[in-house]
């Protein structure tokens, strides 16, 4: 599956939706549509199904540079994926 990243900006904030399989030769496409959001960004991961290992780092690194997030987001094992995780998603 592949990643639809779509960016919603309005009222001074910049919303960027994720959607179906983060992997790692997707992150430096999800960094530049960080950087052209602006200052007030917010990643929206509630389609993102599957992340890969370079993906749970990447927003690691987002989270601890202060990028938020519209949902929150609890990895767990993914099932026969090796090197994958299953996002389970519950809104704030």
């Amino acid at each position: 599956m592949k990643l639809r990243i779509e960016r919603i900006s309005g009222k001074g904030k910049t919303r960027i939706r994720l959607s179906g399989t983060f992997r790692s030769e997707h992150v430096d496409e999800v960094k530049a549509e960080i950087v052209r959001g602006g200052p007030r960004v917010a990643l929206d991961l509630e389609e993102v199904g599957l992340i890969g290992v370079e993906g749970v780092r990447f927003l690691n690194r987002c989270e601890a540079d202060g990028i938020s997030r519209c949902c929150t987001v609890r990895l767990t094992s993914g099932s026969g994926c090796s090197g994958n995780k299953v996002v389970k998603r519950a809104h704030e």
